[in-house]
């Protein structure tokens, strides 16, 4: 058994995109997750996967049954492991930035340049982007938007304190295995 966390694009940002965290694990305990947890309502999902799925097929049923549940389009789904955001934290290129500042960005293809504020720090690695926005994601204007727009992939973005809370709740998780 895997313990996966889930990251959909784009839920309940804006009064957009409107899903409660109880239908969403509702929804992914019918797809065979089980010792389900949601963390912020931006849709974080960490649960264990009981199936042989790839994460790739897991992104795919994901992406599908919030379209067929809630009736949301084209929901970007990214999957990780508290491996691989530990991967991701270890990394952080920006170790003299507020914490509070940093944000990584999962994407699905390898990107590319992109364009921001003066004030602001990019690095862009083999997967995912790295970003420093010391006056607030919310005035960036690295936003997901431009990010698939400009690099031609999909994206979601997470702080760094989101990141290891779902690290946090996927170790409490794995426990109950």
């Amino acid at each position: 058994m895997k313990t996966r966390i889930c990251m959909p694009r784009g839920i309940n940002v804006s009064g957009k995109n409107t899903i409660s965290m109880a239908a969403l694990k509702t929804m992914l305990k019918k797809a065979s997750g089980t010792d389900i947890s949601t963390y912020i309502r931006s849709g974080n999902v960490i649960f264990n996967d009981t199936t042989t799925l790839s994460a790739e097929d897991w992104e795919e049923r994901i992406g599908k049954d919030i379209e067929t549940t809630f009736g949301h389009r084209e929901i970007g789904v990214f999957l990780s492991t508290k491996e691989e955001l530990r991967e991701i934290l270890q990394a952080l290129p920006f170790k003299d930035a507020d914490t509070k500042t940093l944000y990584f960005a999962f994407t699905k293809q390898k990107p590319g340049a992109a364009f921001r504020k003066e004030s602001e720090r990019i690095c862009i690695p083999d997967r995912g982007i790295y970003l420093c926005c010391p006056e607030g994601y919310g005035t960036t204007k690295l936003s997901n938007n431009l990010l698939e727009k400009k690099l031609n992939t999909r994206a979601t973005t997470r702080n760094r304190n989101t990141l290891q809370k779902l690290i946090q709740i996927a170790d409490n998780t794995e426990k109950l295995c």
